[in-house]
């Protein structure tokens, strides 16, 4: 497998509140208990604030480790909760790395934060980047994803006070620990995401000693790379991130170090500050059963494929692949109220009624097509053929249109608000040295004022908006590139409810 960039990847959605120093005082250690099938082999406290933790599970055969740093009044109020930083070490390290080599524990001293840094290797070995392992078909273990996404997510939650959801996590790494931070998705899925991205070139910086390890160069030099294209692909998707490309440094821990102080602040401010939900959601996974921002989707297929679920909203949405689905929306709707679904595709047409059950969430079937019989990329599926069918899907409460085919926009939420205002995250020290942006793909002016960029559409007739702003910094010899995005639909949307209605 290649190198994946040096990146401190953080997936942050968030609304914890910042809090003072901490007091001098320090609580007892929390005992930590079984879930999700992971036991607990021994606890530790090694300082006030820093807890080592050795579990085992049957997804990886044996023991891991995880360091868990609490914030110094942690217990001090019970029924306070805190936000989740996941940090992960990098290839041939462990749980130790980020306390022991990376001032982890120095970067976050007085901040309202619970850091959880597992293992990503048995071991200190190369590393199981992170996923389920394929073994010839033969799966087992090791199965890092289920251990840390199904394992050790809700048994932090289990056994800590913290914001168990969404709002309150956070996730970064070095080297394959950013990928790691990524690698369950795909670049188009990073909307709705805040991301910084810190890279080096590889050539000797000012924190390398002397003289300069040949092999942290040369890794640094193809990940940089790496990470230049993955920046490039972001951009041309119009999604924004936080991006220092800072010349020299290599594949070191005093960069690492200091990436994780830089990353800090933004991501604490993210907490403080989250950005709202995504109005419509897409989403390309090749797993058979997942769920993103409150949809719940499983797939009934024969073979490992590619499927989308697009364009998700309270008024329908699309889904493609194989063989058939079914689709559980968010709580959006009134329970017990009746809607008509309107299925149009490759090989179905029809309409139906669907009841919301208690939760306000309706249940809908959707049939694709016939399933393919190869796993997707294999040299069985580029002979025949991996073909992908789509069914778009309406949902219409009495009195209100549905969608009809992908994309349209009937009934889709809008606002009369004409102005957007785009908060940036500038590092310390940073210098601004450009503002362009575009909306709808022509050049608009724009300025940076205390960290907001206001753009009005006042002068612009009602309709869909899609603003791409690039702010360019220098802070002393380094460069680098902020992209944030927005899109805006500008519209009285309608009011008229009848027996059933749907909550924005």
């Amino acid at each position: 497998m290649s190198l994946r960039p040096r990146r401190l990847l953080s997936l942050v959605v968030a609304v914890a509140a910042l809090a003072a120093c901490a007091p001098a005082s320090v609580a007892a250690a929390p005992s930590f208990s079984d879930h999700a099938d992971l036991r607990v082999v021994s606890q530790k406290q090694l300082d006030a604030r820093l807890l080592a933790v050795t579990v085992s599970t049957p997804a990886l055969g044996s023991t891991a480790n995880i360091r868990i740093l609490l914030p110094a009044d942690y217990g001090a109020d019970p029924g306070r909760r805190y936000p989740v930083f996941y940090l992960l070490h990098g290839t041939s390290g462990g749980a130790s790395d980020w306390t022991g080599l990376g001032d982890a524990e120095k970067a976050t001293a007085g901040l309202p934060l619970i850091v959880v840094m597992p293992d990503i290797a048995l071991n200190d070995n190369g590393g199981g980047w992170c996923t389920n392992w394929y073994n010839g078909g033969a799966r087992g273990v090791p199965e890092w994803e289920t251990f840390h996404i199904d394992e050790l997510i809700p048994w932090i939650d289990h056994n800590l006070a913290t914001i168990a959801g969404r709002d309150g996590r956070a996730i970064a790494g070095l080297s394959q620990g950013g990928f790691c931070s990524m690698r369950a998705t795909l670049a188009g899925n990073l909307r709705s995401t805040d991301l910084f991205m810190y890279t080096g070139n590889g050539q000797p910086g000012p924190l390398d000693p002397s003289p300069v390890n040949p092999g942290a160069t040369s890794i640094e030099a193809m990940v940089g790379q790496d990470n230049e294209y993955f920046h490039n692909r972001l951009g041309s998707l119009g999604i924004p991130s936080f991006y220092d490309n800072y010349g020299p440094g290599t594949h070191t821990w005093p960069y690492w170090t200091r990436d994780l102080q830089q990353s800090v602040a933004p991501i604490m401010a993210d907490f403080a500050h989250p950005p709202p939900m995504p109005s419509r959601i897409t989403y390309t996974i090749a797993d058979a059963q997942y769920a993103v921002f409150g949809w719940q989707v499983t797939m009934h297929r024969n073979a490992e494929e590619f499927s989308t679920l697009e364009d998700a909203d309270a008024r329908g949405f699309a889904l493609a692949g194989s063989g058939s689905g079914t689709v559980v929306t968010p709580p959006s709707y009134t329970p017990g109220a009746s809607y008509t679904l309107t299925l149009r595709g490759d090989t179905v047409e029809k309409s139906s009624t669907e009841t919301a059950g208690p939760d306000g969430r309706l249940h809908i079937d959707v049939p694709l097509g016939p399933p393919n019989p190869y796993q997707q990329d294999t040299a069985a599926a580029n002979a025949t053929g991996t073909r992908t069918y789509t069914t778009t899907v309406g949902i219409a409460d009495h009195g209100r249109p549905a969608r009809t085919v992908p994309g349209a926009r009937a009934g889709r939420a809008c606002t009369g608000r004409r102005a957007v205002t785009i908060h940036i995250h500038l590092p310390p020290g940073a210098t601004v040295t450009a503002v362009r942006l575009r909306i709808n793909g022509r050049r608009h002016s724009a300025r940076l004022r205390r960290g907001d960029v206001r753009v009005s559409l006042a002068s612009l007739p009602a309709g869909t908006y899609r603003l791409k702003l690039a702010v360019h910094f220098r802070r002393g010899r380094r460069t680098g590139i902020i992209r944030a995005g927005r899109t805006r639909h500008t519209c009285r949307p309608r009011t008229r409810r009848r027996r059933g209605s749907i909550r924005p």
